[in-house]
C-alpha cells in the first residue's frame, strides 16, 4: 500500500510543503481537503498530480460546501474526489454519482461499521473507508469490504503518524494486514484524529514552525513513518 499524509496534519501549509513533509517522512501519497484552506487554495497553483520526489497527489477530499469547486480541480489534475458526508453514507454514494457524470472520478467516504452501509454500496461503485472511532472492529471489516467489488481505492487512517502508540488494542495492525494479504495497493491516508495534537503532528513533520505561519520550519531529516503490527 502507498502510505501518505492528510492536509489536516498541517492545515496552514501549502501543497509545497506538505509534499515536502511526505518526502521528509518517506511518504508517498498526499490527501488535500477543502476544508483547508491553504492548501487547497495552493492546488490552483499545482499543474500535475505528481508533486515530486515521489511524491503524488492522490485525492481531494470535499466536504458538501465545496464539492462543485472541488470536482472542477480534480478534474484537471486527474485525481480522484473524495466526497465525505459524515455518517450519512447514503448521501456520500449519491453524490459520486452526480461528480461522476460530471466526468471525475468520485469515491463516497464510507464511515461507520461495514454491515450499516455495505448493503447501500452498489457493487459497481468505487469507494473510500475511513478507519476512526466509529468502526468497532477494523480487522473484521477490511475482511468484509475487501470481497466487495475488490476493496476499496482509498484507506483513511483517523490517527497514527505521531499517535501511532494510541493505537494500541484497536486492531489497526491487522487490519492492514488483512488488506496487504488481499492485495490492498492503493493510498493509506494517515490524519491526525483531533487538534490537541497538532504540536505533536507539526514536530513530527519536521514543521515546528507549522501550524499557524505556513513556514518551512525545521528541515531535519526525520525517519520514514511506521505502523504498529504492519510491517512497513
Amino acid at each position: 500500500m502507498r502510505l501518505g499524509l492528510g492536509s489536516g496534519a498541517d492545515p496552514h501549509a501549502t501543497v509545497a510543503e506538505l509534499a515536502e513533509s511526505c518526502a521528509r517522512r518517506g511518504l508517498l501519497a498526499l490527501e488535500v481537503s477543502t476544508s483547508d484552506v491553504t492548501a487547497f487554495d495552493s492546488l490552483g497553483h499545482v499543474d500535475d498530480a505528481d508533486l515530486g520526489e515521489g511524491v503524488r497527489l492522490t485525492s481531494i477530499l470535499a466536504d458538501e460546501a465545496h464539492t462543485a469547486l472541488a470536482t472542477v480541480v480534480a478534474r484537471r489534475l486527474a485525481v480522484p474526489l473524495v466526497l465525505d458526508r459524515g455518517h450519512d453514507n447514503e448521501a456520500a454514494v449519491a453524490a459520486a454519482s452526480v461528480a461522476m457524470a460530471a466526468g471525475v472520478t468520485a469515491l463516497p467516504l464510507m464511515h461507520g461499521p461495514a454491515d450499516g452501509w455495505l448493503p447501500l454500496l452498489p457493487a459497481t461503485v468505487p469507494f473510500a473507508w475511513q478507519v476512526d472511532d466509529s468502526v468497532m472492529d477494523p480487522a473484521s471489516d477490511a475482511e468484509r469490504i475487501s470481497r466487495h467489488n475488490g476493496g476499496p481505492v482509498c484507506i483513511r487512517l483517523v490517527g497514527g503518524g505521531p499517535e501511532t502508540a494510541l493505537q494500541d488494542g484497536r486492531g489497526i495492525g491487522a487490519t492492514l494486514r488483512v488488506l496487504a494479504l488481499a492485495g490492498y495497493a492503493g493510498p493509506l491516508i494517515v490524519t491526525p484524529s483531533s487538534h490537541r495534537y497538532r504540536v505533536a503532528w507539526a514536530g513530527w513533520l519536521g514543521r515546528r514552525g507549522g501550524w499557524g505561519c505556513g513556514s518551512s520550519g525545521d528541515r531535519a531529516a526525520s525517519a520514514p513513518l511506521t505502523l504498529t503490527g504492519t510491517g512497513q
